[in-house]
């Protein structure tokens, strides 16, 4: 993987996850965010984490989701991509479909790690940051 340098100076603001009247993730409304957010300044975006209401989300809906936000930034900031569970094994699918490749290489590398990280990261070619993976 080449290097990239992320710089995150400002603000980074975590996406709600827009649910339309019969309950199901309305990808024109994220769509909609994402402009927004990014057209009032902001230097990257964060998806999902809490804050998105993740814990209504399937796994599958949340890759869908996160391929939603990442098609439509389009490279335009970076996005983190929140891949916490309270399974590592559900963590280190969604960290690897969020990332492939492994994470950015200007993340810097935790020497100690603890929990469900440790279990996932030891089953893939680059450490993790806790939680959180980074794709432009």
């Amino acid at each position: 993987m080449g290097k990239t340098r992320y710089v995150l100076d400002g603000i980074v603001p975590i996406l709600q996850t827009p649910f339309g009247e019969d309950g199901r993730v309305d990808p024109l409304s994220l769509h909609r965010l994402v402009d927004h957010v990014i057209q009032a300044g902001a230097v990257g975006v964060i998806y999902p984490a809490v804050a998105s209401e993740v814990h209504k989300l399937t796994p599958a809906e949340r890759q869908d989701t996160v391929e939603v936000v990442l098609d439509h930034v389009r490279g335009r900031v970076p996005v983190i991509v929140g891949v916490s569970t309270g399974s590592a094994e559900e963590s280190l699918t969604l960290a690897r479909h969020a990332r492939p490749g492994g994470p950015p290489e200007s993340w810097p590398r935790r020497r100690k790690r603890w929990g469900p990280t440790a279990a996932s990261s030891g089953r893939i070619s680059e450490p993790w940051p806790a939680a959180w993976t980074c794709r432009s």
